[in-house]
C-alpha cells in the first residue's frame, strides 16, 4: 500500500493486488473517451458528492454502477443483498397488531384469493337476511292502543284519571321504543345493501378485469392449435416457412407447445423431404 496526492492537499491510499492498482479503492482517472461528458476538476469523470469531516465534498471517484465512494457508503450491498431489503414479510402493521391478531393476519396475507370479495359478498348477505328477519319479527307500535288509553283519558272520572295517564304514558313510552328499534334496524339494511352494491361492483370489476387478460398457459394452447391448423391446411413448404418466420418475430421466439419444446412448423415426416433437397 502507498499513499498519493488527492489532489486537494489530503493523502490517499493506493492498494495494489497482484501487482495492479485496485480499481475499486482507487481508480485510475478516465480517459476523454471512457466516459460521456466533461471530466471534473480532479481528473475523475465523476465524483462522490458526500460532505467531508471539514464540510467539504468528497471528490473520491465513486464505485462502479455505485454513487458513492468505497468510504462513504460506496461498498454497502444494496436491494436485495441489503439486510435492510424489505420484502413485504414484515409489514407496517405487523408490529401493532395483537398478538392473538398475528396468526391470522399472515394467514390472511398468504391468502392466493385475498382480493377476492365473494366472501364479503355471503357475509353481507346473510347479515341483511338477518336484519329482515329480525324487522319482520320485531313488535309494532301500539298507536291503536295509544288511541284508545287517550280516550280513556278523556272520558275517565276524577279518581281514575291518574290510572289511566300511567297506562298511556307506558303505552306511548312503548311505541317509542319501537319505532326507534324500527328505524335503527331501516338505517342498517340501508347502509349494508349501500355497502353490499359497492362490493358487488368491486367484484365485477375485478373479475372483469381478470377475464380482459389472457393468461400465458392459454396464449401458448391457442397459438399451438392455430399452429396446428396451419401446418393441416397449409401444403406448400416455402409459404409455411414464410409463416414460420413471421410467428418467430412476432412472438420474439420459437413457439412453444403446452406439453413439450418448440417444434417447427416445417418438420419431415415419412417418407417426406425437405423443400431444398
Amino acid at each position: 500500500m502507498s499513499e498519493e496526492s488527492a489532489g486537494d492537499g489530503r493523502r490517499i491510499a493506493t492498494v495494489a493486488v497482484a501487482g495492479v492498482r485496485n480499481p475499486s479503492e482507487t481508480p485510475e482517472p478516465l480517459g476523454d473517451g471512457d466516459r460521456d461528458g466533461p471530466p471534473r476538476p480532479n481528473g475523475w469523470r465523476a465524483e462522490c458528492g458526500a460532505r467531508t469531516r471539514n464540510g467539504g465534498k468528497c471528490r473520491r471517484p465513486p464505485l462502479a454502477g455505485r454513487t458513492r465512494c468505497r468510504l462513504h457508503g460506496g461498498a454497502t450491498p444494496s436491494g436485495i443483498a441489503s439486510p435492510h431489503f424489505k420484502n413485504g414479510a414484515r409489514s407496517r402493521y405487523l408490529k401493532h397488531l395483537p398478538r392473538e391478531m398475528v396468526r391470522g393476519y399472515k394467514a390472511a396475507l398468504a391468502d392466493p384469493d385475498l382480493t377476492a370479495l365473494d366472501a364479503e359478498l355471503a357475509l353481507l348477505t346473510a347479515r341483511i337476511g338477518q336484519l329482515l328477519e329480525r324487522l319482520s319479527q320485531a313488535p309494532a307500535p301500539p298507536w291503536g292502543k295509544a288511541v284508545e288509553a287517550l280516550n280513556d283519558v278523556l272520558t275517565a272520572e276524577a279518581a281514575d284519571k291518574d290510572d289511566k295517564l300511567a297506562e298511556l304514558a307506558r303505552i306511548v313510552r312503548t311505541g317509542a321504543d319501537a319505532a326507534r328499534s324500527q328505524e335503527a334496524t331501516g338505517d342498517a339494511l340501508r347502509e349494508l345493501i349501500a355497502e353490499r352494491t359497492r362490493t358487488a361492483a368491486a367484484e365485477w370489476k375485478r373479475k372483469h378485469d381478470l377475464n380482459a387478460f389472457l393468461p400465458k398457459a392459454q396464449a401458448v394452447a391457442l397459438m399451438f392449435m392455430v399452429r396446428q391448423a396451419v401446418v393441416e391446411e397449409v401444403k406448400d413448404r416455402k409459404t409455411l416457412q414464410r409463416i414460420n418466420d413471421r410467428l418467430t418475430v412476432l412472438l420474439g421466439g420459437p413457439l412453444g407447445t403446452p406439453d413439450g419444446p418448440p417444434p417447427a412448423l416445417l418438420e419431415d415426416g415419412p417418407g417426406e423431404a425437405r423443400a431444398d433437397e
